[in-house]
């Protein structure tokens, strides 16, 4: 295990990836503002060093997991390619400052320094840092990402101004976040190890929720599906997750109880995990065929194209008197061709 103190400029000397059991960014305009509040202050009060917090990295052969820290080194690397196209739109003559930013992001025909998560990386890697501003967000995490984007440079473009004293503003605001904001690096070649560190350095942070842990156990197993199951699985959570924070947990615990026998929350993991190799993509194929079944159920809707009129006056009275353990019987009966 390697501890070290390491500037960002330095962090970004190495090549980084969001493994694919790391939650997607969930940055906040308020983290986001809190962020660059930070840095101005740092850049008033003509502070020497600012500490940003940790990243835990698991050295796996060649390539190096970020295990804690995500969410920070993807606001960094934003912030950097916000740098460098207010550079580019402006075009301020300032060449090492372009040079030392181009290589903190890294180039598209060699490779970015940061490989953003699965299911952002398509549009992180247009838009983000391949400055491709036409490309569309498909999806929550997406629009996440752009918005951050813009914030940052709405937020660079008032710092700096339109006048004189701007190319200078932009340079001390890059340098001083290249060169001051500094984090406390931890790096060990062992999984295990690294979590453990994680665990300890976060004892009061929340842990992973059972959609990020299955995530992970699926995307290991099914080699042979693993572009189905992944793009699925994101669109699933992308769906349901607009019910609320914990409806992702909810559907996969009723769909299992839809087809065993009834268990808690706590225990799902450690049976969904157990299911043989043999039966594990029926039951996710299962489970995703499901997915729009469980939103009408929880959000009954007159323009159902599920369950007749009379069923979805039901599920809304049943939904007004806050009632859910019928979800899995629901899920059972449609399942099994007894429609409601």
């Amino acid at each position: 295990m390697k501890w070290s103190d390491k500037a960002i400029k330095e962090l970004f000397t190495n090549n980084l990836t969001i493994p694919e059991y790391q939650r997607s960014f969930s940055w906040t305009e308020d983290n986001i503002d809190d962020f660059f509040t930070d840095l101005k202050n740092f850049i008033t009060r003509k502070d020497e060093y600012y500490l940003f917090g940790q990243i835990i990295i698991h050295h796996d052969d060649t390539i190096n997991y970020i295990v804690d820290g995500q969410q920070r080194i993807t606001t960094s690397t934003i912030f950097l390619c916000v740098i460098r196209d207010i550079l580019k739109e402006r075009k301020y003559d300032i060449d090492s400052l372009r040079t030392k930013i181009n290589n903190a992001i890294g180039f598209a025909d060699e490779q970015y320094r940061l490989t953003s998560g699965y299911d952002s990386r398509e549009f992180f890697m247009n838009y983000v840092q391949g400055a491709n501003h036409d490309y569309k967000p498909k999806r929550d995490i997406d629009r996440k990402l752009k918005n951050a984007y813009q914030q940052l440079y709405d937020q660079t473009i008032e710092y700096i101004g339109n006048d004189d004293e701007s190319p200078d503003k932009l340079k001390i605001l890059a340098t001083r976040f290249l060169d001051g904001f500094h984090i406390s690096y931890v790096e060990t070649d062992s999984l295990s190890q690294a979590f453990t560190v994680f665990e300890t350095l976060n004892a009061r942070g929340s842990p992973l929720e059972v959609p990020d842990l299955l995530k992970n156990h699926f995307f290991s197993r099914l080699d042979k599906n693993h572009e189905y199951i992944k793009n699925n699985w994101i669109e699933m959570v992308d769906k349901i997750s607009k019910i609320g924070p914990k409806a992702t947990t909810q559907f996969i615990k009723y769909y299992w109880n839809s087809l065993n026998e009834f268990i808690r929350e706590k225990e799902l993991f450690d049976r969904i995990s157990k299911i043989p190799d043999a039966d594990l993509y029926d039951f996710l194929k299962g489970l995703f065929d499901s997915e729009e079944l469980y939103i009408e159920i929880v959000n009954p809707d007159s323009k159902s194209t599920i369950f007749d009129d009379d069923t979805v006056d039901c599920l809304k009275n049943l939904k007004q008197f806050g009632a859910s353990s019928f979800c899995p019987l629901v899920i059972a009966l449609y399942n099994t061709d007894n429609k409601c």
